[in-house]
């Protein structure tokens, strides 16, 4: 008689996006973690030195990064810092720990309550490629989410 379960297929575990999220106000990233967590891993930088230990481990890993603009206690803002993530910010004189910060085509999603100023054609022009405006609305986020992490996956297979 067989062992119940010989023969049958090992299961794979699913692996969920993983998302790093920048802000600096903890109530945002407690919210977001309640909404997201159970579809995505969440990496979680309060500031632009946590944000680039992120980026420094994980990397390539990185299937999407949430911005905050405003960062307080940082030494670059949210724009600056998809700036140097996109390899067009001149490093000189920035702190040591932006050094080695990889060069990533991860798609940003900018989160802002400060739309008026920042307009959004400056948010592209520094490589973000959505803005959802504060307080998030989580359908409008799940849905930019959705939609570039479909693409990535697409490109993948083509």
């Amino acid at each position: 008689m067989p062992n119940p379960g010989e023969g049958a297929p090992e299961s794979v575990p699913a692996t969920r996006p993983l998302v790093l999220y920048v802000d600096d106000d903890a109530g945002n990233l407690a919210a977001a973690r309640l909404l997201l967590e159970d579809r995505y891993e969440l990496l979680e930088a309060e500031n632009d030195e946590e944000a680039c230990t992120c980026l420094k481990r994980e990397g390539q890993r990185i299937d999407m990064i949430l911005m905050d603009i405003q960062l307080k206690r940082s030494h670059l803002d949210g724009v600056g810092l998809v700036k140097l993530i996109r390899g067009t910010l001149d490093r000189a004189g920035l702190p040591g720990y932006t050094l080695d910060v990889p060069v990533l085509a991860t798609p940003v999603i900018f989160l802002t309550a400060y739309g008026r100023l920042y307009p959004s054609d400056e948010l592209f022009r520094a490589g973000g490629a959505d803005v959802v405006v504060k307080p998030v609305d989580f359908i409008k986020l799940s849905n930019a989410m959705a939609r570039y992490l479909t693409q990535k996956a697409l490109s993948r297979l083509g």
